[in-house]
């Protein structure tokens, strides 16, 4: 008897640790692929909304990386809208992508 309850809660348990991950994988995967998608169709905007912005210091190296930024969301938009301008200048272009790993 207590063989088959030990491997059930051994297997619920690992689904459950697996799974959790999994699920937030995925989500994160398709934020991914929008976005990227929206570049290679040159949808800025669209680009824009997939994107989870946040302040970071070049110099020491800081990220706020849970904190989000202390732009409002027209200031980051027109930041971001500047960096792809600047690209563009460049003819920088993307023409696809491939997802290697989620973390």
């Amino acid at each position: 008897m207590k063989k088959p309850v030990l491997i059930i809660l051994i297997f619920t348990l690992s689904f459950m640790l697996t799974g959790c991950n999994f699920i937030e994988e995925q989500k994160a995967e398709g934020i991914i692929k929008d976005y990227y998608q929206a570049i290679i169709d040159e949808d800025y905007e669209k680009a824009f909304e997939q994107l989870q912005l946040y302040d970071y210091d070049a110099e020491t190296g800081d990220g706020h990386f849970t904190e989000g930024t202390t732009l409002s969301h027209e200031e980051a938009k027109a930041f971001y809208l500047k960096k792809i301008n600047v690209l563009k200048e460049q003819n920088y272009k993307l023409k696809g992508f491939e997802i290697i790993e989620v973390e």
